[in-house]
């Protein structure tokens, strides 16, 4: 099982993007944390907040070199983090490495399937903030949208 939620930094704390009702004051630098939780490992937490935008653009990439069977691995855009897919057949090892390395193991089409639909929804909510131009993400939207529509049909051994 896969959890993924978007939060935006703000005075009041994180608040979920889909709750977000605030303007966005700098639309270069988006603070904000990703929770992403795989069959109940927490790999990444808003202890660990950064550009989420940047940091839903660096997984947008690293799910096009998944999808094309092909290692990922980025450092977040300001933080020390570093995070790793790698393909393991029809599943893919996700290792996030702060302060110690934690790693999940997941099927590969769940993964892409879900981190893809997180991330345009991410993107899609995004340029209706106040503060952000309607085609700021364009290029991430149109990246996911290449994606194999393989991906996005559930099979039973994926899950």
């Amino acid at each position: 099982m896969i959890e993924v939620q978007s939060f935006i930094k703000s005075e009041q704390g994180f608040v979920d993007v889909f709750a977000f009702e605030g303007t966005i004051t700098d639309p270069d630098y988006i603070d904000g944390a990703l929770l992403l939780r795989i069959n109940g490992v927490e790999l990444i937490n808003q202890a660990m907040w950064d550009y989420v935008d940047q940091l839903w653009a660096y997984f947008t990439s690293g799910l096009l070199a998944l999808a094309e069977e092909n290692a990922f691995e980025t450092c977040f855009p300001d933080q020390p983090v570093t995070v790793r897919f790698t393909p393991l057949r029809d599943q893919v090892l996700i290792s996030v490495d702060c302060h110690g390395e934690v790693k999940a193991v997941v099927g590969k089409g769940e993964f892409i399937r879900e981190m893809a639909t997180q991330a345009r929804r991410f993107f899609e909510r995004m340029v209706t903030l106040k503060g952000i131009d309607r085609h700021a993400y364009d290029n991430e939207i149109r990246q996911l949208a290449a994606l194999p529509a393989s991906y996005f049909k559930a099979t039973t051994h994926d899950e």
